[in-house]
């Protein structure tokens, strides 16, 4: 399963335009980024989804949008997909205890592009390319990462691949 996610991942390509622009500054508007910036970790998700190669789950009764998970892979694999900056070797992940009790996410997968996260303006007309980093068990991001007070900083040498992947 993770090579196939993997495989999905790494031969994604995007080449920025007008339209993802639009898209991430929607995702902004919503009000649940503490900047505009912090949304173009957004465009595999977004740029996924147009192509056809997510889906997601029905949103959950009560909610105005399906927020708890960004990939329906399976029904075992409910994944939440977090962008590591180049710079750094830590992902920020906010583990939602009640997305996990409701069943609604089960993995993180980290990836990584070639693109710094920071405006897409100046970059239009470059391509965006992805590059999968590796999977773990929600449940082991409190286990493996450092508390930052609600979120954690986890390391890039807890996701796993399979040996097949390395």
């Amino acid at each position: 399963m993770i090579e196939e996610i993997k495989k999905i991942i790494d031969t994604h390509e995007y080449v920025i335009d007008d339209w993802l622009i639009n898209q991430i500054d929607n995702e902004f508007k919503k009000g649940s980024y503490s900047s505009r910036a912090n949304c173009n970790a957004l465009a595999l998700e977004i740029t996924l989804k147009a192509a056809g190669k997510l889906k997601t789950l029905d949103k959950v009764e009560g909610e105005s949008y399906q927020w708890r998970h960004d990939w329906a892979y399976d029904e075992n694999h409910l994944i939440d997909l977090k962008c590591r900056p180049i710079w750094s070797n830590n992902y920020s992940v906010s583990v939602n205890k009640e997305s996990v009790e409701l069943g609604q996410v089960t993995h993180v997968i980290g990836f990584k592009q070639n693109i710094v996260l920071n405006d897409y303006v100046p970059h239009r007309g470059k391509t965006l390319k992805f590059t999968c980093e590796g999977m773990i068990p929600v449940e082991d991001v409190e286990k493996y990462g450092r508390d930052q007070g609600g979120w954690y900083l986890l390391d890039k040498k807890y996701l796993q691949l399979p040996q097949s992947v390395l």
